[in-house]
């Protein structure tokens, strides 16, 4: 079967899981027919033709809060692996007292680690340093680069790639999921038309995307060898992003979401104004935004 997914313009060694589905020939065993474009999710949220996405839950959840027809139907990564990168002369998180630190948007994943990590040295925002919103990771980037903030938080391959040019990793994984709440970080989304229409489809999609997961977590060579094409990174920055997202805890071995998770999510986004701290009660339960029937040993809603 025909199906049209679109990735997040992120981070293309996040969406290893992808491509490894369409190397691996995963989504041929399955039947499907995929055709896979990067796209920013207001553009892909708007368009009828796109049936699957993989996409931040923070960016999905208040458009599904609004009634954009969408719903996760599985787990992506059930954790974070961003770091916090910083100009060379920075050498602690004390050293950010009084800085200027960049995310992308009020209430996005950059946005809650540098919250957690600054908190961590009791500082605060708005009084302790400055947040300004300078756009996307290629955006951040590249403010760094040109000396108008002193950090910012981001994933591979970003980091190690700044890291070689002498940019300093302050706070790295380990850490930056000690500071973190219990977020669910990403997952695969169907259209709710698409679903109700092509359920056999949907859970071909989970099944083969169960298999790229597994294949990673079991295949380092391979894998990095996809991150290096797919991605287009050199090998030694494939390598280092393969073995931070394993040491991270890697892909959904099952696909299955924490819902405890999820409503963090939501509490989170009610915090920052994302979300009306007036929602319908409906709209507070993590199961208005997931679909679990389709995984292997569905729940049942």
């Amino acid at each position: 079967m025909d199906c049209k997914f679109a990735l997040s313009r992120g981070a293309r060694t996040r969406l290893i899981n992808a491509y490894v589905a369409e190397r691996e020939g995963f989504f041929e065993q399955e039947g499907l027919n995929v055709a896979m474009s990067l796209m920013r999710w207001n553009v892909a949220r708007d368009d009828p033709t796109i049936d699957f996405q993989l996409r931040d839950n923070l960016e999905v959840i208040p458009d599904i809060a609004r009634g954009v027809g969408v719903k996760m139907i599985a787990s992506e990564i059930n954790t974070l692996f961003y770091e916090l990168v910083t100009l060379p002369e920075i050498k602690s998180v004390e050293g950010l007292k009084g800085k200027t630190l960049a995310i992308g948007s009020s209430g996005d994943i950059p946005d809650m680690l540098i919250e957690g990590i600054m908190g961590t040295q009791g500082f605060k925002h708005p009084g302790n340093y400055s947040l300004i919103v300078v756009g996307g990771t290629n955006e951040r980037v590249a403010a760094l680069k040109a000396k108008k903030i002193h950090g910012t938080c981001v994933s591979p391959p970003s980091n190690f790639m700044l890291e070689d040019e002498g940019f300093n990793i302050l706070v790295g994984v380990d850490k930056v999921r000690g500071s973190l709440r219990n977020m669910a970080y990403s997952g695969l989304y169907a259209r709710d038309e698409f679903a109700k229409e092509n359920p056999e489809a949907v859970k071909a999609v989970i099944r083969a995307f169960l298999k790229a997961n597994k294949f990673i977590a079991e295949n380092r060579e391979r894998t990095v060898r996809c991150m290096v094409e797919a991605a287009e990174v050199d090998e030694s920055i494939a390598e280092k992003s393969y073995d931070m997202l394993m040491r991270a805890g890697g892909f959904s071995p099952d696909g299955r979401p924490s819902l405890e998770a999820v409503k963090a999510n939501i509490d989170w986004m009610v915090s920052k104004g994302q979300l009306s701290a007036n929602l319908p009660q409906k709209l507070y339960d993590p199961n208005t935004y997931v679909d679990l029937r389709f995984l292997p040993n569905p729940t049942k809603r």
